[in-house]
């Protein structure tokens, strides 16, 4: 295999400090020739991710990265495509890491807003930590309301990742593309980063490397919504079974895995003397 993409997270497990052997991996890789690509939704620009493992503590030796591809790195020219440059924007959630990401937009305080008419798009910023479950989980009332009423006002929702929710250790982290998937079920417009699954963020990421045939390609990656939907015929996919989102024990995970099995599996990523 001549190249690899990375999701950082759940592979080398970012928020509770990096796997060794996942970054020696890396690091053989990266010495036997290989072309790496970190591919992440992360919604900043590849300073804000950089920026943001600073802030928390856990060094990650980006460097070693031929390439980092963000959400935010493909934002731009999707959002001119759109035709949402410097629209009125409302920020539903805390401030995330998503300066670069708003620079995009004109961005209207809630104080300002009385409403529907006050803005023109609802950017998802929202984040749950700590979550035992996805069906136990309750959204607050109040939230509903915002959502609802947003929808109500026909405003479509920008979210700047695509991913539903990440593992942290033994419990989940509710992030926008939740509240993304409830504003669809709920009637409402969703216009969705073009990062991972998307055909333009595996396009980007190969346009670093034309030389490479795609048979030479392999995603390496925890999450089957988006890691092992990326590309589907027409790169090979290695799923990481016990550091990350998925999980054997959730009949939902099982049942996506068996419509769409990746080519490889493994527990963790780990370098062995016979190879990766």
């Amino acid at each position: 295999l001549f190249g690899v993409l990375f999701n950082p997270a759940g592979v080398t497990q970012p928020e509770l400090g990096p796997i060794t052997p996942a970054w020696d991996t890396v690091k053989k890789l990266k010495e036997g020739g290989k072309i790496l690509i970190l591919l992440t939704n992360f919604v900043a620009e590849e300073d804000g991710l950089i920026r943001y493992f600073e802030e928390i503590k856990v060094p990650l030796p980006f460097k070693m990265f031929d390439h980092i591809i963000t959400s935010g790195t493909l934002w731009p020219a999707a959002v001119k495509k759109s035709g949402l440059m410097n629209a009125r924007a409302r920020v539903w959630g805390p401030e995330y890491y998503h300066k670069s990401f708003m620079a995009l937009f004109t961005e209207v305080s809630d104080d300002d807003i009385n409403s529907g008419s006050d803005y023109d798009l609802l950017v998802c910023f929202r984040v749950v930590e700590d979550v035992s479950s996805l069906t136990d989980y309750a959204m607050p009332d109040d939230w509903k309301h915002d959502l609802l009423d947003a929808i109500k006002h026909k405003k479509p929702m920008v979210v700047g990742t695509n991913d539903i929710f990440v593992r942290v250790g033994d419990t989940l982290r509710l992030t926008p593309g939740y509240f993304a998937r409830f504003y669809e079920e709920n009637g409402g417009r969703v216009i969705r980063s073009p990062g991972n699954p998307e055909e333009i963020c595996l396009d980007y990421a190969l346009s670093f490397v034309p030389s490479v045939p795609l048979e030479h390609v392999v995603m390496i990656g925890d999450s089957i919504d988006t890691d092992m939907a990326l590309g589907r015929g027409r790169i090979k996919h290695i799923l990481v079974t016990e550091t990350g989102n998925f999980s054997a024990k959730n009949p939902k995970d099982l049942k996506k895995l068996a419509a769409n099995p990746p080519e490889f599996y493994i527990p963790r990523v780990c370098y062995h003397s016979e190879g990766p």
